[in-house]
């Protein structure tokens, strides 16, 4: 390796770092903006690593209000700390989430609260930042946790388009609802392709 460019990582100052991830992210950036189907925990483990699905690591928002006439308060609106079921590697950067949804919010026209998540969305797929499935494929759905409980007049308001699975429904409705390619589930559950325990 050439002398000059040797120690050239020495003289990159952790700001600098940070500014070239967060750059090489919003040049690369991929919209979350398909249907949601909240689902039963252990189908959306099932769902994890499908090249057609966004798999939420958790529970979406659609139960908190957004104020569409507040856009400084949005992030803070819908907002929860991330997480990836224990033991297994989840790295995510809350800043680098922060910084996509302000671009988003920027770049895109919103006009109702649906765009407000759809830019959520895709601040946290985007932020997690050893998401194996992020690039691959177009995406059809968002598959999230069900949360508890869940307002079904408010999801359907919010996502005409998505699927509302209660505990105890099959993967087979989501497959063919949204035409999935392939298999309906990989044979155990997965979170960022590492087995997991079912929940």
């Amino acid at each position: 390796m050439p002398r000059n460019r040797a120690g050239i990582w020495l003289r990159t100052s952790p700001v600098d770092e940070y500014r070239f991830l967060c750059a090489g992210r919003l040049n690369h950036l991929v919209e979350v903006r398909q249907p949601l189907a909240l689902v039963p925990v252990p189908i959306a483990r099932l769902l994890d690593g499908h090249p057609e699905c966004h798999v939420h690591p958790g529970t979406v928002p659609v139960d908190r209000p957004v104020d569409l006439g507040a856009p400084d308060a949005w992030f803070a609106q819908l907002y929860e700390p991330p997480r990836g079921p224990d033991g297994v590697p989840f790295l995510f950067s809350t800043r680098l989430q922060r910084q996509v949804f302000d671009a988003c919010v920027v770049a895109w026209r919103i006009e109702r609260e649906r765009d407000v998540l759809d830019a959520y969305l895709t601040s946290c797929f985007n932020a997690w930042l050893d998401n194996h499935n992020l690039y691959t494929g177009p995406k059809k759905v968002v598959v999230a946790a069900l949360p508890s409980p869940v307002d079904a007049e408010r999801f359907a308001a919010l996502y005409p388009d998505g699927l509302l699975l209660e505990a105890g429904a099959g993967a087979e409705e989501l497959v063919l609802r949204f035409g999935l390619a392939g298999s309906p589930a990989p044979l155990e559950p997965t979170f960022n392709g590492l087995p997991v325990r079912a929940a």
